[in-house]
Protein backbone atom coordinates (compact mmCIF):
# COMPACT_ATOMS: atom_id res chain seq x y z
CA UNK A 1 0.00 0.00 0.00
CA UNK A 2 1.49 3.12 -0.79
CA UNK A 3 1.55 5.71 1.90
CA UNK A 4 1.63 8.59 -0.05
CA UNK A 5 -2.12 9.51 0.42
CA UNK A 6 -1.65 8.75 3.87
CA UNK A 7 1.00 11.62 4.69
CA UNK A 8 -0.63 13.73 2.42
CA UNK A 9 -4.10 13.32 4.13
CA UNK A 10 -1.81 13.20 7.78
CA UNK A 11 -0.28 16.83 6.80
CA UNK A 12 -3.46 18.45 5.73
CA UNK A 13 -4.89 17.21 9.17
CA UNK A 14 -2.02 19.07 11.07
CA UNK A 15 -2.44 22.23 8.80
CA UNK A 16 -6.27 22.39 9.61
CA UNK A 17 -5.84 22.13 13.25
CA UNK A 18 -2.71 24.84 13.38
CA UNK A 19 -5.67 27.15 11.47
CA UNK A 20 -8.18 26.13 13.99
CA UNK A 21 -6.36 27.24 17.07
CA UNK A 22 -4.85 30.39 15.48
CA UNK A 23 -8.08 31.05 14.85
CA UNK A 24 -9.40 30.75 17.69
CA UNK A 25 -6.76 32.71 19.50
CA UNK A 26 -7.37 35.48 17.01
CA UNK A 27 -10.82 35.45 17.62
CA UNK A 28 -11.52 34.79 21.37
CA UNK A 29 -14.39 36.82 22.07
CA UNK A 30 -13.48 37.17 26.12
CA UNK A 31 -9.95 38.25 24.91
CA UNK A 32 -10.50 42.09 25.72
CA UNK A 33 -12.97 41.59 28.38
CA UNK A 34 -10.49 39.82 30.88
CA UNK A 35 -8.09 42.57 29.88
CA UNK A 36 -10.53 45.19 30.55
CA UNK A 37 -11.58 43.71 33.83
CA UNK A 38 -8.18 43.30 34.72
CA UNK A 39 -7.05 46.41 33.83
CA UNK A 40 -10.59 48.48 35.32
CA UNK A 41 -9.70 46.04 38.75
CA UNK A 42 -6.16 47.48 39.07
CA UNK A 43 -7.61 51.02 38.07
CA UNK A 44 -10.17 50.73 41.21
CA UNK A 45 -7.37 49.58 43.31
CA UNK A 46 -5.02 52.59 42.50
CA UNK A 47 -8.06 54.87 42.59
CA UNK A 48 -8.82 53.15 46.30
CA UNK A 49 -5.21 53.68 47.70
CA UNK A 50 -4.92 57.39 46.29
CA UNK A 51 -8.39 58.21 48.41
CA UNK A 52 -6.88 56.41 51.54
CA UNK A 53 -3.37 58.77 51.16
CA UNK A 54 -5.44 61.61 50.66
CA UNK A 55 -7.74 61.14 53.70
CA UNK A 56 -4.42 60.22 55.63
CA UNK A 57 -2.60 63.65 53.89
CA UNK A 58 -5.29 65.59 55.37
CA UNK A 59 -6.01 64.43 58.32
CA UNK A 60 -2.55 63.11 59.62
CA UNK A 61 0.34 63.86 58.08
CA UNK A 62 1.07 67.12 59.40
CA UNK A 63 1.85 65.63 62.73
CA UNK A 64 2.45 62.01 62.05
CA UNK A 65 4.73 62.90 58.35
CA UNK A 66 3.81 61.68 54.82
CA UNK A 67 5.11 58.11 55.49
CA UNK A 68 4.34 58.05 59.28
CA UNK A 69 7.72 58.87 60.21
CA UNK A 70 6.53 61.44 62.95
CA UNK A 71 7.08 65.13 62.88
CA UNK A 72 7.88 67.99 65.34
CA UNK A 73 7.68 65.10 68.82
CA UNK A 74 4.55 63.54 67.36
CA UNK A 75 4.60 59.54 67.21
CA UNK A 76 6.51 57.51 64.10
CA UNK A 77 3.63 55.28 63.40
CA UNK A 78 5.87 53.25 61.29
CA UNK A 79 5.81 49.45 62.65
CA UNK A 80 3.17 50.02 64.94
CA UNK A 81 2.43 47.53 67.43
CA UNK A 82 -1.43 48.17 67.95
CA UNK A 83 -4.31 46.25 66.00
CA UNK A 84 -6.14 47.42 63.24
CA UNK A 85 -8.79 47.70 65.74
CA UNK A 86 -6.98 49.61 67.73
CA UNK A 87 -5.59 52.40 65.42
CA UNK A 88 -9.28 52.99 64.21
CA UNK A 89 -10.21 53.38 68.23
CA UNK A 90 -7.17 55.71 67.96
CA UNK A 91 -8.81 57.84 65.28
CA UNK A 92 -11.94 57.78 66.53
CA UNK A 93 -11.35 59.07 70.15
CA UNK A 94 -8.14 60.51 69.67
CA UNK A 95 -5.19 60.61 72.74
CA UNK A 96 -3.63 63.09 74.40
CA UNK A 97 -2.86 66.36 71.33
CA UNK A 98 -4.41 64.06 68.47
CA UNK A 99 -7.97 65.25 67.89
CA UNK A 100 -10.70 62.49 67.52
CA UNK A 101 -12.12 62.44 63.78
CA UNK A 102 -15.05 60.48 64.53
CA UNK A 103 -16.97 63.28 62.91
CA UNK A 104 -14.73 63.46 59.74
CA UNK A 105 -13.19 59.29 58.83
CA UNK A 106 -16.06 56.89 58.54
CA UNK A 107 -16.16 53.49 57.76
CA UNK A 108 -15.48 51.85 55.16
CA UNK A 109 -12.62 54.72 54.84
CA UNK A 110 -11.78 54.12 58.85
CA UNK A 111 -11.33 50.66 58.30
CA UNK A 112 -8.43 50.84 55.13
CA UNK A 113 -6.75 53.98 56.92
CA UNK A 114 -6.07 52.08 59.50
CA UNK A 115 -4.71 49.16 57.50
CA UNK A 116 -2.73 51.45 55.36
CA UNK A 117 -1.08 53.31 58.68
CA UNK A 118 -0.55 48.98 59.85
CA UNK A 119 1.57 48.65 56.82
CA UNK A 120 4.11 52.11 56.86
Amino acid sequence: MDQKPLLFLFGLMVIALILIVVYQTQTDPFKNVKTHTHNQQQHDHDAELKAIYAVYMKNCSDCHGAEGQGLGGYPDIRDTKMSIEQIKQRIITGKGDMPDFKNEIKEPMLTRLAQMVKQF
